[in-house]
């Protein structure tokens, strides 16, 4: 769950964008980015802390694609980018 979600707040595009983040941290990394003892450890851990740099575990990740991630994971979810349209086009300048 993202942290908006945690905190009883309702859910919208961006608690998706969140989502992909998480999967994208694991694909990239072969890990989640937060992990703990049990659920609700984790579901604390997303609520106070920043996930780990994605390049600290990768350094041969593109920079762009770890600060994407980074990005899908903002804990505030005006922080994050607004559809996956946009994470989507951040994503093509790896490409390119």
């Amino acid at each position: 769950m993202a942290p908006e979600q945690l905190e009883g707040n309702g859910a919208d595009a961006r608690t998706d964008i969140y989502a992909l983040g998480l999967v994208g941290f694991e694909l990239f990394t072969g890990r989640p980015p937060f992990e703990a003892d049990s659920t609700l450890g984790v579901a604390v851990k997303r609520l106070d802390q920043e996930p780990p740099d994605p390049l600290a575990l990768r350094p041969d990740l593109p920079p762009l694609v770890g600060a994407v991630i980074l990005r899908c994971l903002r804990r505030s979810p005006a922080e994050r980018f607004a559809s996956a349209s946009e994470v989507a086009s951040m994503l093509a300048a790896v490409e390119a």
